[in-house]
């Protein structure tokens, strides 16, 4: 029998729905007295910054470390938080009216390898389109600091095929990281190699279809 289930388009959040601007926040640390650059990168964080995104450690425990690192005793953990919030930008609302027009005909997912600094600045406020929050037309949102699992692991990936209730080649996934795209395909999701600064939106048409030539071979 023939599922009436829709495709499933699984979103990355940092590269693809959120610009990354680690010049930045590297700059707004500097200026702190810390140096963030061996731990924050474009994909995949380091060391104590891949603790926090696979949950396990807090917010707090991160600045602690950043201060006993650094020797900047006196730097408060908002300030800290302020400078990672440089890191992204807020949505563009071009990438969500895509998804608003998308969600016709899938069911919009979201995977993110993110922490709680990053997604508590997220949500909701980057979400809201035209006062409407768009997270509630995620079907699933999976985070690495709540699963306790990072992309590019087939673990991660094994979750949001059981989660989602689809078969593999029923997910399009949409990541700016060739890795973490390449771990995808070897469990059969079908994948899109998302284009940086809303690239990936041509791969749609302007009512929310999925163009035939979108997919990676």
């Amino acid at each position: 029998m023939t599922s009436n289930k829709k495709p499933v388009l699984l979103i990355d959040y940092g590269g693809v729905l959120v610009d990354l601007t680690p010049e930045r926040c590297f700059s707004a640390f500097d200026s702190l007295g810390i140096n963030i650059r061996p731990y924050l990168d474009l994909c995949h964080q380091r060391g104590i910054l891949s603790q926090l995104e696979r949950g396990l450690i807090e917010p707090h425990d991160l600045c602690e470390e950043l201060r006993r690192a650094s020797g900047a005793t006196k730097v408060s953990d908002e300030e800290i938080y302020k400078a990672f919030y440089l890191f992204v930008e807020k949505i563009q609302p071009e990438r969500l009216q895509t998804l608003y027009a998308a969600s016709q005909h899938y069911d919009i997912a979201l995977l993110s390898n993110t922490n709680r600094i990053h997604w508590g600045q997220a949500n909701p406020d980057f979400f809201i389109l035209g006062g409407e929050n768009m997270l509630n037309r995620f079907c699933k949102v999976f985070l690495s600091f709540e699963l306790h699992l990072m992309k590019p692991s087939a673990e991660i990936f094994d979750i949001v095929v059981r989660e989602l209730d689809r078969k593999p080649e029923d997910i399009i996934f949409f990541d700016d990281s060739e890795l973490n795209c390449q771990a995808a395909a070897e469990l059969g999701i079908r994948t899109i190699h998302a284009e940086l600064h809303g690239g990936w939106l041509r791969h749609f048409e302007t009512d929310g279809h999925l163009r035939p030539t979108a997919l990676c071979k």
